[in-house]
């Protein structure tokens, strides 16, 4: 990571970062990929850490065995993923104008 982050790429893939390490180099990982974003440069964050996606992402693509299963705002595929894992089954998300309703996949 700490090669990766001083490159100059307009996008930067950041895989699991933050499951290693202690609790200074999480911090200073996270410092870099606030400075990349504030640089204007895109930054692709792939984790298995629902917390640490709602603390990074606007934006959420998640992804089950391959398949596209939401991408929007964070908060929304998260709520779905999350449910997704309680029922024990993939959901999806399906907004009805102030609802939204959580249907199988």
């Amino acid at each position: 990571f700490a090669v990766a982050a001083h490159l100059d790429t307009e996008i930067l893939v950041v895989d699991e970062v933050l499951a290693v390490g202690d609790a200074e180099f999480q911090q200073k990982c996270l410092r870099r990929m606030s400075d990349v974003e504030a640089e204007g440069r895109s930054i692709v964050f792939v984790s298995h850490d629902l917390n640490a996606v709602a603390a990074l992402c606007e934006r959420v693509v998640w992804l089950d065995k391959g398949a596209v299963m939401a991408d929007g705002p964070a908060a929304e595929v998260l709520t779905t993923a999350r449910l997704s894992a309680a029922f024990g089954h993939p959901l999806r998300a399906i907004a009805d104008g102030e609802h939204t309703l959580f249907v199988p996949v």
